[in-house]
């Protein structure tokens, strides 16, 4: 088994087609079919199923794909790398951080101490747009806890999300709540355009009841400070908010179950940098340390 076999192996992957794929590569389709037939020989399982001129990547395919394309990754990110240092050149990275940032000074930092020649620029666009997808190269987001995460992205970590109410409030002494036993308070939450104001309408939909909010705030310290000032009681991350959750009671949601992915997205992998690749490795690897450790 070689490079070259693993690249063809997932270009007609990605193709469905050995015509297609053999355009492609600019090899001839009888030279493509017998190098994925060597493959499959050499693994001892069929890769694709076949049908006339038809070929399906069959579910052992799928699994060998995901792993050649972390390995092909791997190698392009490391070829990359050797470039920029031969050069002595990385070129910047924007990241658009639109969630959970309180959590990430730590990774942000640590990516800074291993790699001081990447200039890192932070900016925090909530909106996604057109425009936003030429300014940033990264996004840090949130993401409902039962949504598939997608190719071009990774999650960074899970999250429970947890009432809050202010000191005194009659649930304040609680185990544990459903959600349904607030559906006739006020609410402090994010205004309309938030995906985390979208998550909280979600979660209160599913247990029957639609928020009423008696006031909004533009960030998260603002929320809390609402709830101290017992105006209303919100719905808030387990971690991400705690060094501003002084004054406020929270109480895990038992029905239904509340909870959010922060997660770093990108728009394609073919128009990730060096660096941006360099940025979501080191997050995978410092975040799979957090959770180990």
């Amino acid at each position: 088994m070689d490079l070259l076999q693993l690249n063809y192996f997932q270009v007609v992957a990605q193709e469905g087609s050995v015509t297609k794929a053999s355009k492609r590569l600019h090899v001839s389709q009888p030279a493509l079919s017998r190098m994925v037939r060597r493959l499959e020989e050499e693994l001892g399982v069929d890769l694709f199923d076949r049908a006339g001129k038809s070929i399906v990547l069959n579910s052992s395919g799928e699994v060998f794909l995901r792993r050649v394309n972390t390995a092909l990754d791997a190698l392009s990110s490391g070829q990359m790398e050797l470039r920029a240092m031969r050069e002595g050149s990385y070129p910047d990275i924007h990241i658009n951080a639109q969630a959970g940032v309180d959590s990430l000074i730590d990774l942000i930092s640590s990516f800074n101490r291993k790699f001081p020649q990447i200039h890192l620029f932070i900016g925090k666009e909530t909106n996604q747009s057109h425009f936003s997808d030429f300014v940033y190269d990264l996004t840090i987001r949130m993401q409902l806890a039962d949504e598939e995460t997608p190719d071009t992205a990774i999650t960074l970590y899970d999250e429970e999300l947890l009432l809050a109410v202010p000191a005194g409030h009659p649930l304040a002494d609680r185990l544990h709540v459903d959600l349904k036993e607030v559906k006739n308070e006020s609410f402090v939450l994010f205004n309309k355009k938030s995906t985390y104001r979208q998550a909280v309408e979600h979660y209160c939909a599913k247990a029957g009841f639609a928020p009423k909010v008696t006031a909004e705030g533009h960030d998260w310290r603002m929320i809390c400070e609402f709830v101290r000032a017992n105006m209303g009681v919100s719905i808030v991350p387990k971690h991400s908010w705690k060094s501003v959750l002084t004054g406020v009671t929270v109480i895990p949601i038992k029905e239904p179950r509340c909870g959010r992915k922060i997660l770093l997205s990108w728009h394609s992998d073919e128009r990730l940098t060096v660096s941006s690749r360099l940025f979501i490795e080191h997050a995978s690897q410092y975040f799979n340390r957090s959770i180990s450790g």
